[in-house]
């Protein structure tokens, strides 16, 4: 079975530093604040949601009869999805730091990214 490699741009890259890193790399470093900002902002209202939904909808139903498992299963898969914001937000700023103070490229991919054969 053939491996197929999907090139297109995902909203990670798009949101959490590949227009950061293209900038950079171009030397128009005062333009960055205009992909950084966004990115900013959605990071914080879906945080902000995700704690806020746990608070106020799904912990509340752990203490209703017959909806304990739901409540308990949306307070998980919220958790993860929360976990998962925070992650993007991390690398991105890994990222951002790497190519700021010209690391190797090795330390610019993304921790998601497998790396090729090694020779």
């Amino acid at each position: 079975m053939a491996v197929v490699r999907n090139r297109q741009p995902t909203a990670r890259d798009d949101c959490s530093g590949g227009d950061y890193d293209f900038l950079i790399n171009m030397g128009k470093q005062k333009y960055a604040w205009i992909t950084a900002l966004p990115m900013c902002f959605v990071g914080v209202t879906t945080l902000t949601a995700g704690v806020l939904s746990i608070k106020n909808i799904f912990w509340p139903l752990t203490s209703k009869p017959g909806q304990v498992f739901t409540g308990y299963l949306d307070t998980v898969l919220m958790s993860i999805f929360i976990a998962g914001v925070i992650l993007v937000v991390f690398d991105a700023v890994r990222r951002w730091i790497a190519v700021l103070t010209a690391l190797p490229r090795r330390w610019r991919l993304s921790v998601l990214h497998l790396p090729s054969k090694v020779k």
